[in-house]
Formats: C-alpha cells, sequence, structure tokens
C-alpha cells in the first residue's frame, strides 16, 4: 500500500461484513462505506474467526474506500475469544492507520464488540465514536435474554457516542424500549440502480417467485412458503419458486419441499449467491415473496423494486415504512392463510403493476447519492460535535 498525506478519514469497525465465506454478510453495511467514501476518506476493518483456510490481512482499496479484513483462527471459551478478536481488530486498525493517519471519527458497527474497540480507540485518539446498528434481535427478544453485563455494556454504549444510526425508525423504536437510550438517527440501506433488463432465460410459462434470505426459519419463515406451493401450484401450474441463501434450517427446508410432492424444480435451492447474481435473479423473476417475523429494513425488498418487481412481504418492522399498495402486498406476519392468498393474488396480477413506478420509488429514497449525502451530512456533525 502506499501511504497517503494524513487527511480526515472515517474508520468503521465492523462486526459483519462481506467476506470470502459469506459475501452476502453485511453488504449494506458496504453500500453504505462505499457512498460515504465519495464524501471522505473511509476506512473498514473486519475480523473473522475461520477455522480453516489462510489467515492474516487480505487488503481491498478502491478510490477512497479502503477495506481490511483480518482472518483469524478460531478460538475456544468466551476469554480467549475475545481477545483474538481484539489483537486482530488491533492489527487491522493499525494497518488503517498507517495508511490513512489518525481518524476524524470512528464507528462501531454492530453492538458490542465493535463499539467496545470504537470506544477505545476513540479515547485514545480523543476524537468522537458513533454506534451504528441493524440488529432484529431487539425486536425480536433475543436481546433481552443477552446477560445483564451485555445490556448494561450496550446502553452505556449508546449513552455515550456522538450518535447512534439505524436503519429504520422501527429498529429505533426497538432499541429506545429496552432502554437504550442516545441521539438516534436513521439511515436507510442502499439500493443499486440495476439497468432495465429484459429478464434473459425467462419463460413466458413460467410463474418465477423468488426469495432470498439466511435459512434461519424462525426468524425468516420460509416454511409456510414451501408449504404454501402445493396449493399454489394447484391453482397456478406454471409456478417456480427459486431461494436464494443458506443457513442451518437448510436441509430441513429441503426435506420440506420435497415432502409437498411438487414436480421437479418447482422448488429450487440455490445457495448464497454474490450482489450481482441475486440482482440476475430478480431481473429474472416475476415477482419477490418475503415472509420474515422480524425485519429492521429488508433489503431484499428494496432491492426487487428497484429492478421493478413487486414483492409479497409481512408487516414485520421495516417493510410497511416503504412499500406502498404500488409496489406490492403487504400481510401479517405468522399468517399462512393471509400468504397464500396473498401468493395467489400476485399470481394474477402482478403483470399489472407498473415496473418503472416501482423502480423510481425505491432508487428515489435508497440511491447511493441521495443515502450518501445523508451520511455525509450526518458525519460531518458527528465530527464537530454538533
Amino acid at each position: 500500500m502506499t501511504p497517503h498525506p494524513p487527511l480526515k478519514h472515517i474508520l468503521w469497525i465492523c462486526r459483519w461484513y462481506s467476506n470470502r465465506e459469506d459475501p452476502q454478510l453485511g453488504v449494506f453495511i458496504q453500500k453504505q462505506a462505499e457512498a460515504l467514501a465519495d464524501h471522505y476518506r473511509v476506512c473498514v476493518v473486519y475480523a473473522m474467526a475461520v477455522d480453516q483456510g489462510e489467515t492474516g490481512s487480505v487488503i481491498r482499496e478502491n478510490g477512497n474506500l479502503l477495506e481490511i479484513i483480518q482472518y483469524y483462527p478460531r478460538r475456544h471459551g468466551w476469554l480467549s475469544r475475545w481477545i483474538a478478536y481484539a489483537l486482530s481488530i488491533q492489527s487491522a486498525v493499525a494497518l488503517a492507520l498507517q495508511h490513512f493517519g489518525k481518524p476524524s471519527l470512528v464507528v462501531g458497527y454492530i453492538l458490542n464488540r465493535s463499539g467496545i474497540m470504537a470506544r477505545r480507540l476513540a479515547r485514545t485518539h480523543g476524537i468522537p465514536f458513533v454506534i451504528a446498528e441493524q440488529w432484529s434481535g431487539y425486536a425480536s427478544g433475543a436481546y433481552a435474554k443477552r446477560g445483564w453485563l451485555h445490556r448494561h455494556l450496550s446502553k452505556r454504549l449508546c449513552s455515550e457516542a456522538a450518535g447512534v444510526m439505524v436503519v429504520s425508525g422501527f429498529l429505533q423504536t426497538a432499541m429506545e424500549r429496552q432502554g437504550l437510550k442516545g441521539r438516534y438517527s436513521v439511515v436507510p440501506n442502499i439500493v443499486a440502480s440495476p439497468p432495465v433488463s429484459s429478464r434473459p432465460g425467462k419463460s413466458a410459462d413460467t410463474i418465477e417467485i423468488l426469495l432470498v434470505a439466511d435459512l434461519v426459519d424462525r426468524i425468516k419463515n420460509i416454511s409456510d412458503v414451501i408449504r404454501s406451493m402445493k396449493e399454489l401450484h394447484r391453482l397456478h401450474p406454471r409456478i417456480r419458486l427459486t431461494i436464494i441463501g443458506d443457513g442451518p434450517d437448510r436441509g430441513e427446508l429441503e426435506k420440506l419441499a420435497a415432502a409437498q410432492s411438487l414436480p421437479e424444480a418447482h422448488i429450487r435451492f440455490l445457495g448464497r449467491l454474490p450482489n450481482n447474481e441475486v440482482y440476475q435473479h430478480l431481473s429474472q423473476s416475476d415477482f419477490l415473496v418475503m415472509n420474515s417475523r422480524v425485519e429492521t429494513f429488508s433489503l431484499i425488498c428494496a432491492e426487487a423494486m428497484s429492478c421493478g418487481k413487486p414483492v409479497v412481504a409481512t408487516r414485520c418492522g421495516g417493510p410497511e415504512s416503504f412499500i406502498t399498495d404500488s409496489d406490492g402486498i403487504l400481510i401479517a406476519p405468522d399468517a399462512p392463510d393471509e400468504l397464500l392468498a396473498a401468493l395467489e393474488q400476485m399470481c394474477r396480477i402482478f403483470q399489472t403493476f407498473q415496473p418503472e413506478t416501482i423502480r423510481e420509488h425505491a432508487i428515489a429514497r435508497f440511491s447511493r447519492t441521495a443515502v450518501g449525502a445523508q451520511l455525509a451530512s450526518l458525519t460531518e456533525g458527528w465530527i464537530r460535535g454538533s
């Protein structure tokens, strides 16, 4: 790396980030960092424990954005894990300081580890720190089950931070209800503006339904979508459901799909795919289904809309803040009958939606330009202490 002059820059310490094992992990954080890099020098550091493969630093530089991914051997025992993580982050931060110099602001993205390291670095250099959060656990009940020390640290970090950046008003409300007080700002996720596609390879005889999610059924409720396919196929024999994503429940969900006794390939699992390939499948789909119990935003819904595709989505926190009747159908979570009715209706009416209207709605609110300008304005205020 060729060192830059010590110009103003922003350092993000992230708990989630795109990596060699899971390119989709925290891709929404990566897009925000790219947008902020249109205005500042930005360095993202991320440390990941691995069971196998090479360890050490992977450095990616693209214009004003520097990404330092630190892979380190997985340790066992909470103290050993914490020490290994802290040392890896410190190593990545040292590279960032060598490259860009002293930061003007440090952001801890996803509590608690990243926030603790951000506060420590801020105190060392006499600069402000900010907490950024997207985790759905504040609304799902997972945070409330964390130990007293974890919850105490979360509250301290939020109250001491110069700002708390969240992805939706829904998440802010959920965090405040858990006692996390702070100076909140809502910054949505970013949606790319893909070119208008002629849907290459799309058969006119097939209704293509797409589902993109981590295969964690207690949160994403993919099983209800799979169960609905048998009756939906009876009503619309031309349907096909494509599921993109991976996770601990994939095996059980594949068994459930096989139990529906549908013709071959009417439900297919493609595993995890990089973001550009997800967009290719969006362009070939007729509509998206998102049946989660809790979502702080739902980037995939916004991405589908950016491709001009209507969505069937649950009112699970984030989606109802931006999906309108012109964009798709909203349903209650955990309502299999309502889900089936909405899917059946969408199979009949998806062609009546206006792709350009849906696309323009998404891009106006979630483009890199719009969100990047908001991020830059907030960042300047945090640096100045205003």
